[in-house]
């Protein structure tokens, strides 16, 4: 594969982790403008939080692999 087409497809992977990132941010938020239970809210929220806190450490290992080769 190319170098070109290895760094295509990395820029689209990092899109695809910011994009799930907002939309589920954004049902967080549309939960909580139509008064939904605030256990669904919750258990949202904290799945959530941990894919943001798995692809942070996804994406900040693949730094040091890159770092350190």
């Amino acid at each position: 594969m190319s170098k070109d087409m290895e760094k295509i497809m990395y820029i689209i992977k990092k899109a695809s982790y910011a994009f799930n990132a907002i939309a589920m941010l954004a049902i967080i938020i549309i939960q909580i403008t139509n008064n939904a239970n605030p256990i669904s809210i919750a258990i949202l929220s904290f799945l959530y939080g941990a894919y943001v806190m798995i692809v942070f450490v996804i994406l900040y290992e693949e730094h040091l692999e890159k770092e350190y080769e």
